[in-house]
């Protein structure tokens, strides 16, 4: 049921308009004292070197700061670089970029102290030196020019010198002015651009002299009067401030007098300068490199007087109120700065602080300074059109911001009571077609009412809705879908007629309410008019036409439906018709033609994984908001450039609905804290970054166990050589940007990769036992806001082999080796020659010898035989004659086996064929020897294998000879794949035992021969000897497999690795 009232809008001018508004009361600063490693709370001096490094001049000595550790340099006399005093008073540059160390109570010496190789020696003003005098003042101008002024009170005259850089100082004037030097006295001196000189003498005034000493102008105490301001100063008198500005324009400020003054060329009068609070005291200036001015007012007591406000005097004469970097306590003792603009170092007493000035790149309004979040205006939605922008709160007001004069009005209901609307759980604004502001809010827990506020009118009109709000967007057809949740665990789809104010539920098929199980967070209409309602269980989506309907998950079986986190908190479609969805674990991006999904995450380089909003920037980039930053995301390269509330925003959260992008180009976010707006080009700076340098190198040496730290002299490394024996080294680098340099990105390429590794905030790079060999690292870094160098450092490394690993010492190696090899072969070779020589003179020796007198034994027998007529002595002699020829047939197999000139293989058949003709051929057997054709019958054969091949196969013979009734025997020798085959067979039956009758009948019409080695075989037969092993024991010295075969006549088959 609808229920209308028209109500009155009263509107309050909130007065939040103006500077006042657009300005963080603090800004963010990095604070560095002790516990950080600074040497002194008290911070006199500071500036960059040369090394892109800050110097900082304490009351305890000298500090180099990297961004991440200082090193300290004092006046500790078992420091190899020894200060003259660790009581610093001032450090600036030479001509040369040298740093020159001045020191409190110390006027008659100095320190040079170069920066980059550590190099230290002092100097001397005295007349030693060429000074003469007391020094009463010294001045190192811009371009690092040294001079002092010194008195002599005896010839009453005032001197000027210029140091040469080297160790002496030479004349520039000498002036006769004679005056009496106080307790108080002070003078100052300033080398001006054009060349003169500005000489304050408390005790005669303040004077301007050309470069040869003429006095230009003597300054009277009416010369800091005019027409408008006749108020006395005291003068002469002590200076705060004397300083010539990039322009040329002199500026004074006197000690204990109100009022600041720039000297008018025009009549060399000094005039207050307009805009400036007069009646403060001013006690210090300071200049960056555009020529910007702080100038810093002070309380007129103490001794460090409290600084009660700070000053920016621009180059087209804008005054600005810098005070906003004042902190407790409110002490500056020096500051620099290249740019007051961005990042600003102070020096106080308990310290020293980075200062990130973002106080005019982001307008903040509705932003409280209090830490408590309760105080906090949590902005729930933005909208607006050429003249404003709407504001919805998540409690009790709507805001509306007039973009002409900046001005923000609360906007407060009442209804026809006079009761004020309650405003509270406020959900999105939107504005439709015909310039209406709508938005949501709960009445209570159970229901809610939609407004409609018109512009024009400054009325509102609200309906009723049975169910809280959670999200709503304006269809095409200027219907409205309402996401609602009827309970805590559950939501339902409202269709909304915002011209008759009803309102139906939406349910698919069968009733069917999709959000039955999900509370929906965010409702959006595709061009293509699907509907797309973002819940905590996931995003769905539907034709409202035909109902079809989709839902994506983390559980999806497809992948096209998969996405990173069901808590979505934000859909959007691009130009190209991309879903762009915002969860709770990053930004998941559905391309509607392929129906893949992309997630970015943090470890992308998103600023953080839950994203709440999404603004497009014209030019196919976005500005994404988040739990924990706002990220311009660039779709090209998926690059990301993060910002943080220490970039000046009001806070890190940011949440949904909360963002819009006007006219003009600005763009609003709403965090938990009010509400920011910039323009783009004031956070996308597009200034070339510095290069990374290298601060510091370590190496652990493991041979002698030392740490070896290099921190000088690394501009010189034009290659880093790395020792076989350092087992460890590690490189310390920094990105010399110091505002919030642990936010600071670094990224490493080495050798041919193609692509960069990350490092993330880790500014070390750890090479543990790396592989010899030349290589080329290259290193970029990035600030907080990832904006990356213009150029990436690169330094060649070379890791040396160890000694032996070198080249040469290989080839010695190799040589050696193989002169072992060659000188063992030879031996074994000449051990192999003698041997042979040794086989051969034993065959002969044994066949010259033993031979013969075996041979004459057995003929000498026969011979005596046929002598004597006794039976028996003829039957010893017969035997005596036998045993002779069978030691000689012996000898002969043995003559044979050990002569090395029979090493071939043709030499083996040979004897086997000899000893086959001699055992069987008078039995009448026929034999047959077959040769594979694989057998090179001319390569040689190792002597032990020729001898048991022969033995094994003379056996078998043997045996054939003695047990076979065969009348055929076949012997093969081949070779099968990679093993030597030997057989031996015959065709015969066994014969089991033969007689001596049997035996002398068959050998009847044998001759005589073959009835004498019949005889002998029948004499072998009788032995029954050791035929048998000794076939085993050759086979297994062979290492061969030996089968023997009695069943049909005698075979055996030996097989073995071939050697041949």
């Amino acid at each position: 049921m609808r229920l209308t009232k028209y109500l009155f809008t009263f509107c309050f001018l909130f007065c939040l308009a103006g500077s006042g508004l657009t300005q963080i009361g603090t800004s963010i600063a990095e604070t560095y004292s002790l516990q950080e490693g600074l040497s002194d709370r008290s911070v006199r001096s500071i500036i960059k070197g040369r090394d892109s490094l800050m110097w900082i001049g304490t009351a305890n000595g000298l500090n180099k700061f990297d961004g991440y550790n200082f090193t300290v340099f004092n006046s500790d006399p078992d420091d190899s670089l020894r200060l003259l005093s660790s009581n610093i008073q001032s450090i600036h540059q030479d001509t040369r970029d040298q740093l020159l160390i001045f020191y409190e109570n110390i006027t008659w010496m100095f320190n040079i102290f170069d920066p980059l190789n550590y190099e230290l020696r002092k100097v001397e003003i005295s007349p030693l030196t060429g000074v003469k005098g007391i020094v009463r003042a010294i001045e190192v101008d811009e371009q690092g020019d040294m001079f002092v002024l010194t008195f002599n009170e005896s010839e009453d005259s005032t001197r000027l010198y210029q140091f040469n850089g080297q160790n002496n100082f030479l004349p520039v004037f000498s002036l006769y002015q004679p005056h009496r030097v106080e307790q108080n006295y002070q003078a100052v001196l300033r080398h001006l651009s054009n060349g003169d000189f500005l000489i304050n003498d408390s005790a005669i005034g303040l004077q301007l002299l050309d470069a040869e000493g003429n006095i230009k102008k003597y300054f009277q105490a009416n010369d800091f009067r005019s027409p408008e301001d006749q108020s006395a100063i005291p003068y002469p008198n002590r200076i705060n401030i004397l300083h010539e500005d990039r322009f040329g324009q002199v500026w004074v400020a006197w000690e204990n007098t109100p009022g600041i003054f720039d000297l008018q060329y025009d009549d060399f009068k000094f005039k207050r300068k307009k805009g400036f609070d007069q009646s403060g005291l001013y006690t210090a200036i300071w200049e960056d490199q555009p020529g910007n001015l702080l100038i810093q007012q002070s309380s007129p007591a103490g001794m460090m007087p409290e600084v009660k406000n700070v000053f920016a005097y621009t180059p087209i004469g804008q005054i600005l109120n810098f005070s906003h970097l004042l902190d407790d306590p409110k002490i500056i003792t020096c500051l620099f700065s290249e740019d007051f603009f961005k990042t600003i170092f102070l020096g106080t007493k308990d310290g020293f602080k980075v200062v990130r000035n973002n106080r005019f790149r982001i307008k903040t309004y509705l932003n409280q300074e209090s830490q408590e979040v309760n105080n906090n205006i949590v902005l729930k939605g933005i909208t607006g059109d050429d003249d404003y922008v709407y504001l919805a709160a998540e409690s009790q007001h709507w805001y509306r911001l007039d973009l002409a004069t900046d001005l923000l009005d609360t906007l407060t209901f009442w209804d026809a009571t006079g009761r004020q609307l309650d405003m509270e759980c406020g959900v999105n604004l939107v504005k439709d077609a015909d310039g209406f502001i709508w938005g949501a809010a709960c009445e209570s827990r159970l229901n809610s009412k939609l407004y409609k506020y018109d512009p024009d009118q400054c009325t509102v009109e609200d309906f009723d809705i049975p169910y809280p709000i959670r999200a709503f967007t304006i269809a095409e057809n200027g219907s409205f879908w309402l996401g609602c949740s009827p309970s805590e665990s559950n939501g339902i789809l409202l269709s909304f007629n915002p011209n008759t104010g009803t309102y139906n539920e939406f349910y698919l098929q069968d009733s069917y309410n999709p959000l039955q199980t999900s509370i929906p967070n965010y409702v959006f209409q595709s061009r293509d008019g699907l509907i797309w309602v973002g819940t905590g269980n996931g995003v769905y989506t539907f034709n409202p036409t035909n109902q079809h309907f989709v839902r994506y998950h983390t559980d999806a079986d497809s992948p096209e439906r998969r996405i990173s986190h069901n808590s979505c908190l934000l859909i959007y479609e691009d130009e190209a018709g991309n879903i762009m969805l915002g969860t709770q674990n990053g930004l998941n991006i559905i391309d509607r033609e392929s129906g893949q999904i992309k997630v970015l995450r943090r470890r992308d380089g998103l600023s953080n994984n839950t994203v709440t909003g999404i603004l497009p920037d014209g030019t196919g980039n976005f500005w994404i908001s988040t739990n924990n930053g706002i990220s311009f995301y660039d779709p090209s390269d998926d690059t990301f450039k993060n910002f943080f509330q220490a970039d000046g925003f009001s806070a890190n959260a940011f949440n949904p609905f909360s963002f819009y992008r006007d006219e003009k180009g600005r763009y609003y976010f709403g965090s938990v804290n009010g509400l920011n707006v910039f323009l783009p080009k004031d956070l996308l700076l597009h200034e070339p970054k510095p290069t990374v340098l290298l601060t510091k190198i370590e190496r652990y040496r493991s041979r002698d166990d030392s740490l070896m730290v290099m921190e000088s002299n690394l501009h010189q490394i034009d290659q880093l050589v790395i020792e076989p024996y350092d087992t460890y080294f590690a490189l310390h680098f920094t990105f010399p940007e110091f505002s919030r340099p642990g936010k600071n990105q670094y990224r490493m390429k080495l050798g041919n990769s193609q692509t960069w590794s990350n490092l993330y905030n880790d500014p070390i790079i750890r090479f543990h036992k790396f592989p010899a060999g030349n290589y080329t690292l290259l290193v970029e870094g990035a600030d907080a806001n990832g904006n990356w160098s213009a150029k990436p450092f690169v330094l060649p490394i070379k890791v040396k082999k160890p000694f032996y690993e070198k080249t040469w010492v290989l080839v010695l190696f190799i040589l050696i080796i193989f002169s072992l090899i060659y000188w063992v072969f030879q031996s074994r070779m000449r051990q192999r020659l003698r041997m042979e020589q040794l086989r051969t003179k034993l065959a002969s020796d044994l066949h010259d010898e033993v031979s013969g007198l075996l041979s004459g034994i057995a003929m000498q027998s026969d011979l005596v035989q046929f002598m004597v007529t006794d039976s028996r002595i003829q039957t010893r002699l017969k035997t005596i004659g036998e045993v002779s020829r069978k030691a000689m047939s012996k000898m002969s197999d043995v003559i044979w086996s050990i002569d090395s000139r029979k090493d071939q293989l043709e030499d083996l058949i040979g004897r086997m064929h000899e000893h086959a003709d001699e055992m069987l051929l008078p039995l009448n057997i026929r034999y047959d020897i077959q040769i594979s054709h694989k057998l090179d019958r001319s390569q040689k054969i190792p002597a032990n294998i020729r001898q048991d091949l022969y033995f094994i196969y003379k056996e078998a013979i043997n045996n054939i000879a003695k047990h076979s009734n065969a009348n055929r025997v076949f012997i093969n020798m081949r070779q099968s794949g990679n093993y030597f085959e030997l057989s031996v067979q015959d065709n015969g039956t066994p014969v089991q035992q033969l007689a001596p009758a049997h035996a002398h009948e068959n050998m009847g019409d044998q001759s005589g021969t073959a009835k004498s080695i019949g005889a002998a075989a029948q004499s072998i037969k009788k032995k029954g000897g050791q035929g048998l092993s000794n076939l085993k024991m050759r086979a297994e010295r062979l290492k061969a497999d030996l089968n023997i075969n009695r069943k049909d006549g005698y075979a055996i088959l030996l097989r073995m690795k071939k050697f041949m």
